[in-house]
């Protein structure tokens, strides 16, 4: 049998793995959202470059 103090820690590491997980996810929007508008400030500047 797994002792109270083993659970709780498993519980504490399930816990930080789906932070972790959240984390990993908004990073990835972050880093997506970014990308979008570095693009669109670069299909800007083409823009008025060639004004």
């Amino acid at each position: 049998m797994v002792e109270p103090t083993d659970n709780l820690m498993l519980e504490h590491m399930k816990a930080i793995r789906a932070s972790q997980t959240r984390t990993e996810e908004d990073i990835r929007d972050i880093k997506l959202r970014l990308a979008s508008l570095e693009q669109g400030q670069a299909d800007g500047y083409g823009t008025h470059t060639r004004q």
